[in-house]
């Protein structure tokens, strides 16, 4: 398996999904992950005939009782594993799940990034044309009564439109967000300017803010209770503005629109991110670092492993934007941008690092040093 024949097989998938309507992946694909995965691998069979194609299951999957279908490829030795429906669980990656070195090793990987218990399902070998069309059949019934879904779940919510110069916000009537828009365009063009200026970055799209009045409705439409994020194959913002609650600023813009540097690790991507909001709860991401270093809350090798990083996202943020702060005034943006494609959310800390030290040609340890004096 190589890059080229992942992105011609993801091409396709989106493809299937799109032909019946123009929504997020995570919706299309929701619920049909068994005849995708049986499909795809039918794709790759006949492209890679020598290789051998395994349908894993998963059961229990985020702590739910959700199942999930993926696919092994196993070739000269290494076995890579593709989730041809990723998007409905990880809306924002690619199907590229990762390389290891055997089955065994594999399904310890999976576990670990879905969470419950996975299984060999069965082995991929001489599907016929009939079986081909049956399942493409249930994939589009399928995604057809996604979209009916999404679109019921819409109908529910009369949403208003006010469009700038970069951005299409959509809000409620009479909610807070209405009273207040003029305020929010002038707030977040200045933050566009200013990422733009910050990161010399071109670009040419529109970006679509949702302003929810509560999180129980952003929650209903979108399946995502947090405070706001990003939908990548849309170009939209989903966040939280009401009374007590306004989540605007640089955030989740700049996760936008770095898109095209790839997705680094959780240490740089949300270390960006926090640089450009230049603050954390009303104090400098220095004051939190060193608070966080002095009280020795986290390790910092550590924070180059996402899992790390993530759980302990409190803690992890504001120290991220010191860091990220720091590596830009210190050794510049293209450097930055360098190291932010060069690591890799699935690698380890130890895997992370090596690559990071070969950007920056340094020790890590050195480098931390310098930043924390």
């Amino acid at each position: 398996m190589n890059n080229k024949l992942i992105q011609k097989i993801e091409k396709k998938i989106q493809y299937l999904l799109r032909k019946q309507g123009d929504l997020p992946l995570a919706i299309l694909a929701y619920d049909c992950c068994s005849e995708i995965s049986r499909l795809v691998a039918s794709w790759i069979k006949k492209e890679k005939a020598s290789s051998q194609v395994l349908i894993l299951k998963g059961e229990g999957i985020k702590k739910t009782d959700r199942k999930h279908d993926i696919i092994a490829i196993i070739e000269k030795g290494k076995v890579f594993i593709i989730d041809p429906t990723i998007w409905q669980i990880f809306p924002n990656e690619n199907i590229s799940v990762g390389l290891y070195d055997n089955l065994e090793k594999a399904l310890r990987g999976v576990t670990k990034k879905y969470g419950g218990f996975w299984k060999v399902s069965e082995e991929i070998k001489n599907v016929s044309r009939r079986d081909q069309i049956e399942w493409k059949k249930i994939i589009l019934d399928i995604v057809q009564e996604n979209i009916k879904i999404e679109m019921n779940k819409k109908n529910l919510f009369n949403w208003q439109n006010k469009t700038s110069e970069h951005y299409i916000f959509s809000f409620s009537p009479n909610s807070v967000a209405e009273k207040e828009i003029e305020n929010i365009i002038q707030e977040q063009e200045k933050w566009y300017s200013l990422i733009i200026k910050e990161l010399k970055i071109k670009n040419n799209r529109k970006i679509h803010y949702y302003l929810y009045p509560s999180r129980t409705l952003k929650e209903k439409l979108t399946d995502n209770a947090g405070n706001a994020h990003t939908q990548w194959d849309d170009f939209s913002v989903h966040t939280i503005y009401s009374k007590n609650l306004k989540v605007i600023g640089p955030h989740e813009d700049t996760h936008l629109l770095t898109l095209k540097w790839g997705i680094s690790i959780g240490l740089l991507r949300e270390g960006l991110a926090e640089y450009l909001e230049l603050s954390w709860h009303g104090k400098k991401h220095s004051y939190w670092a060193k608070k966080y270093i002095k009280e020795k809350k986290f390790i910092f090798e550590k924070l180059f492993d996402n899992h790390y990083f993530y759980n302990l996202d409190i803690i992890s943020y504001p120290v991220a934007g010191s860091f990220a702060k720091f590596l830009i005034q210190k050794y510049g943006l293209e450097k930055f941008k360098k190291a932010y494609g060069s690591l890799d959310k699935e690698k380890s800390s130890k895997e992370n690092i090596k690559n990071f030290e070969n950007v920056y040609q340094k020790p890590i340890q050195e480098i931390e040093l310098d930043w924390i004096k």
